[in-house]
């Protein structure tokens, strides 16, 4: 279900909503909707991201020697000039 609600807008950001809106052949409305709704994304796509670096710090994830080995011969053998 739909609810109508107001909010106080600047003249400016009114002015661009409409310019994008007309551009897009879009209503004002959907424009705002779609707006909200990238930027609930927006966090919840970066608590997802902290909630992630969080776990890696809890527990780091491990590497074999081999795994290291390689990933150090990928740094040095680009640097020799022989």
């Amino acid at each position: 279900m739909k609810k109508i609600i107001q909010i106080p807008i600047d003249d400016e950001l009114l002015t661009q909503l409409d310019d994008v809106s007309s551009t897009r052949d879009q209503s004002r409305s959907d424009l705002i909707r779609e707006a909200c709704q990238a930027y609930l994304y927006g966090i919840e796509r970066d608590a997802l991201e902290k909630q992630y670096q969080r776990g890696y710090q809890k527990i780091p994830e491990e590497t074999s020697p081999g795994e290291t080995q390689i990933r150090m011969v990928g740094y040095v053998l680009p640097k020799e000039t022989w």
